[in-house]
């Protein structure tokens, strides 16, 4: 880590959630934390958090779709600190739906986000992060399960840990490590970004959310040990790295649950859309 004084990291879409928790936990290390997100008042705060909590942190408003925005975290940073130890791109929006029910526009929408910032991120910080440094992707379990009606998110969250994968090799060289994060449900503000197609689907992410008994804390303390340990894939629930194993060993049994799913969905789909028309004039 770093040979001046206390280690540096920057995390995207730290305002609040996981990247919140992790930011902390950094903090308590006596880390320097650098933060960014689109909610400049909540990210200010946690810059404040960080503070008190015993790190150094340093806040910005940026959009990880703006490589103008993430050109000027990254100058502010070099000047300051003179570069990384560790970068989190955790930044990331949600969106429900089957492949008929999901725009195009929305397809374009959360690529954007949650392809398009990581890899625009990856490649503006890198130059910034020291050898022997470290880069966490946020990903997520849908990006393994491909549960029905999360067709667009799952698709971009597989698209996070095959670029992962591919950096992992890139950068041995370097002596970067490279993790992906791939949580299953827990509570978060995701659903508040979501472009959910029926309610009954936002209320059923939002019920396994409650239920579920790991914490945005739980998740981070996975993430900062991974900085030293240099797992590559983090699956957090172990009912997921169950599921993981059984999708990986036992393809078509696994495939089995998810034709159930699917049909239940379904269903799901057509029940709001016949109370949809119904209340129509």
């Amino acid at each position: 880590m770093s040979s001046s004084g206390a280690s540096r990291a920057l995390i995207t879409g730290a305002a609040s959630g996981l990247g919140k928790s992790l930011a902390l936990r950094f903090a308590v290390e006596g880390w320097r934390v650098a933060i960014c997100d689109l909610d400049e008042e909540r990210v200010r705060q946690t810059a404040d958090e960080i503070d008190c909590a015993g790190g150094i942190g340093m806040s910005f408003r940026a959009d990880v779709t703006s490589e103008q925005d993430l050109l000027q975290v990254a100058e502010s940073i070099s000047e300051n600190w003179g570069g990384l130890d560790v970068l989190v791109c955790n930044a990331g929006i949600a969106t429900a739906g089957r492949i008929d029910e999901t725009s195009m526009e929305e397809w374009r929408r959360i690529f954007e986000v949650n392809f398009f910032g990581v890899l625009t991120t990856v490649r503006t910080m890198l130059p910034l992060v020291a050898r022997g440094g470290h880069l966490i992707n946020v990903a997520s379990f849908a990006g393994i399960a491909a549960a029905p009606g999360l067709v667009a998110y799952n698709t971009t969250k597989a698209a996070v840990i095959s670029f992962s994968e591919s950096l992992r090799a890139e950068l041995v060289d370097r002596d970067i490590g490279v993790s992906v994060t791939c949580p299953a449900f827990f509570k978060n503000r995701l659903m508040e970004t979501s472009g959910a197609a029926h309610d009954k689907t936002r209320a059923m992410v939002e019920r396994f959310m409650e239920r579920s008994k790991i914490s945005a804390d739980d998740v981070a303390e996975q993430m900062f040990r991974s900085v030293e340990s240099r797992q590559f894939m983090l699956i957090a629930h172990a009912d997921a790295r169950w599921y993981w194993r059984l999708k990986r060993y036992f393809p078509e049994l696994y495939f089995r649950s998810l034709k159930r799913m699917a049909r239940s969905t379904s269903r799901a789909g057509k029940n709001d859309h016949t109370r949809q028309s119904e209340n129509v004039g």
